[in-house]
């Protein structure tokens, strides 16, 4: 089987190979495995409606209404918001997302990257 690449690709794939003292069909396969892993691990994370919901009502935030989720659609933050809607979780306020983004990129987030760089440089002996 051929494949025709673009020449720069084709560059870009020797000179990796070359680096790490590999055959460019090697090399393919590795970034066609990485990228089969990357896809099955990003699916896997895709939550159904029907997990939504039952993780509200584990939370104790089911609805007393019935919902109808389908177990096999799968759940965008579109379908998630709906869920939250229909289930009478959603704020009574309006949210402003992107300042409350900001918010916690300034505040928890910060705290957060100082803990950990803290505790982290004192988990590292140095001699």
């Amino acid at each position: 089987m051929t494949i025709e690449i673009p020449e720069d690709v084709a560059l870009r794939l020797e000179e990796l190979a070359k680096q790490d003292d590999a055959d460019v069909g090697d090399l393919l396969r590795d970034i066609v495995e990485r990228y089969e892993a990357e896809r099955a691990a990003t699916q896997k994370r895709w939550a159904t409606g029907a997990d939504f919901a039952r993780n509200a009502k584990e939370a104790g935030l089911a609805s007393p209404h019935r919902v109808d989720t389908d177990e096999k659609q799968w759940a965008t933050l579109a379908d998630l918001a709906r869920y939250a809607k229909k289930m009478n979780m959603a704020s009574p306020e309006p949210v402003n997302t992107a300042e409350r983004s900001r918010e916690i990129l300034n505040t928890e987030y910060a705290d957060y990257l100082y803990e950990r760089r803290v505790k982290g440089s004192s988990a590292v002996q140095r001699k």
